[in-house]
C-alpha cells in the first residue's frame, strides 16, 4: 500500500450564521449549543425594537391598553433555514440585537481538513480511502474518504504550496471538537499478493538496487532486485526474490557485530541444524571456505519453536527476515512487516 501522510484539524464542512430580519429584543431562547436542529425549527422569539420600546413605556405608565398593545407587538419566532448542530448561541432572554448580529452558528457535519503538498496532488482522487487519528483522543484510527479536493492551494511561510483536502469520517467520537489537531494517512495505491521487504534491507548504488540473501548464515549473496511500491517503511520486490528467501536487514544499533565468532556461536546454539553442521568435521575445503565466509559476512537464525519469528541477529550486526505468504483476505502489502508475500 502506498500512502501519503498529512496533518490537519477537525472542522465543519458547511456552516450557517443565523441573523435576525431586523433589530429587536429576545423574549425566549429555545435551543442550546450542541443541540441538533432541522430547517424550520424555532430558535428564539423576539419583539422588534420599536414594539419593545412602546411596550416598556406602556408598562411603566400602567396603561389600560397594555394588554391590547401586547397583542399588536407580540413576539415573533426566528426560524433556522439550515439543518445541523448548533455550535454558538449569542442570544439570551432580554438581550438586544441588530439585524447584522450573528445570533446562531450552525454546522451540518464535522470533517477532517488536511493539508497535502503540491507534489502529491497528482495522486489524489475523490473517494480515496484514508484513516484519521485525533491526537488528543485515544482510540483506533477513524476510517474516512476524500470528499472534496480544492482547485486552489495556498503557500505558507516555508514556500511549499499546500492544498486542503476534506476527509469525511465514517464516524467521530462524541468528544470531537472543532479545531482538534489530526494526523491522516491517505491510501493512493494498493497491490495485493506481492513480495515485500523492509525499506532498510535495500542496498542502493545509483540506479541499481539489491538485497543480501543468506542461507542459514553460512553463505550470503548480494542479489539484484526490481522494486515497486514504496511507502517509506516497506517496499515491494517485483523480481529478484522468491518465497522463502532469507534477506538480511541491518541492525539499527551501533557497534553490533564486533565479535563475529561469538555471535556465530550464539547463532548455532539457537538453531539445532546450524549446531549440527558446526560439529561435523569438514570434508572439503569448500566447507571451510563457507564457514569463513559466514564469519566475515553474516548469519541468520531461525527458531524451530517459534515458526512465526522471522527476524534474528547475524554475525555482521544484521537481522534476517524470511519471505512467507499469507491469505489475501487478511493482509496486504503495507507499512509493517517485511520480507513477506501475502495478499
Amino acid at each position: 500500500v502506498e500512502t501519503i501522510p498529512c496533518d490537519g484539524e477537525i472542522w465543519y464542512h458547511h456552516v450557517a450564521y443565523i441573523k435576525p430580519p431586523n433589530s429587536g429584543r429576545t423574549e425566549k431562547v429555545f435551543v442550546h449549543a450542541g443541540q441538533k436542529v432541522t430547517a424550520g425549527d424555532e430558535l428564539l422569539s423576539f419583539t422588534t425594537s420599536e414594539g419593545a420600546e412602546l411596550l416598556d413605556v406602556a408598562k411603566s405608565r400602567k396603561s389600560p391598553h397594555f394588554k391590547e398593545m401586547r397583542e399588536v407587538f407580540k413576539a415573533v419566532p426566528l426560524l433556522t433555514y439550515f439543518s445541523g448542530l448548533i455550535f454558538e448561541v449569542n442570544a439570551s432572554t432580554g438581550s438586544t440585537f441588530t439585524s447584522d448580529d450573528n445570533l446562531f452558528l450552525i454546522a451540518d457535519e464535522l470533517m477532517a481538513n488536511v493539508q497535502v503538498a503540491e507534489t502529491s496532488m497528482p495522486k489524489i482522487r475523490i473517494g480515496q480511502k484514508a484513516t484519521v487519528t485525533i491526537n488528543s483522543l485515544p482510540g483506533e484510527p477513524i476510517h474516512a474518504e476524500i470528499k472534496e479536493i480544492p482547485l486552489e492551494g495556498f503557500e505558507p511561510s516555508d514556500g511549499v504550496v499546500l492544498y486542503t483536502l476534506v476527509l469525511k469520517p465514517e464516524s467521530l467520537p462524541a468528544e470531537a471538537r472543532i479545531g482538534m489537531s489530526t494526523e491522516a494517512s491517505i491510501e493512493v495505491n494498493r497491490r495485493d499478493d506481492v513480495i515485500f521487504v523492509p525499506h532498510t534491507a535495500v542496498i542502493r548504488d545509483g540506479s541499481q538496487t539489491s538485497v543480501r540473501v543468506t542461507s542459514f548464515g553460512w553463505t550470503t549473496q548480494q542479489r539484484p532486485v526490481e522494486l515497486g511500491l514504496d511507502n517509506g517503511s516497506t517496499v515491494e520486490v517485483k523480481s529478484g526474490l522468491m518465497l522463502g528467501d532469507v534477506v538480511l536487514v541491518p541492525r539499527a544499533e551501533e557497534g553490533a557485530g564486533d565479535d563475529l565468532s561469538k555471535d556465530l556461536e550464539e547463532s548455532m546454539g539457537s538453531d539445532p541444524r546450524l549446531a549440527d553442521r558446526a560439529e561435523t568435521p569438514s570434508k572439503s575445503d569448500s566447507k571451510t571456505d563457507a564457514r569463513s565466509e559466514a564469519q566475515s559476512e553474516a548469519r541468520s537464525t531461525k527458531s524451530e519453536s517459534n515458526p512465526k519469528a522471522h527476524d534474528s541477529k547475524n554475525a555482521n550486526g544484521a537481522h534476517s527476515t524470511q519471505t512467507n505468504q499469507s491469505s489475501s483476505s487478511k493482509r496486504s502489502f503495507g507499512s509493517h512487516g517485511g520480507g513477506s508475500r501475502h495478499g
